[in-house]
């Protein structure tokens, strides 16, 4: 019983540590991205972007998510942009 408490304290302390991470906000007509690693991430919430200039680099805090049901049926251009996952960011700051 005691192992099973541990495991879930330790699985609960990992699921709720923050993703701070610096990046550069990238956009082109088939959508905004931020660059973490070598991959770039599609941002769903893009309004949380707005009033950053592309190329400009954030610290941000995100979260992955399945689709982006906002920017479903959204045909922009007809550019293949690779990315990695889809995320929503929680908090944004310039740096």
């Amino acid at each position: 019983m005691k192992k099973l408490l541990y495991i879930l304290l330790i699985f609960g302390s990992i699921s709720c540590t923050k993703r701070n991470v610096e990046t550069v906000i990238t956009r082109d007509c088939t959508g905004t991205y931020v660059t973490i690693g070598d991959f770039d991430y599609k941002v769903c919430n893009i309004e949380i972007t707005d009033a950053f200039e592309d190329g400009k680099e954030v610290e941000i805090d995100y979260r992955k998510v399945n689709s982006c049901s906002d920017l479903d049926g959204t045909v922009r251009c007809d550019l293949l942009h690779k990315f990695k996952a889809y995320i929503k960011i929680k908090t944004l700051k310039q740096l």
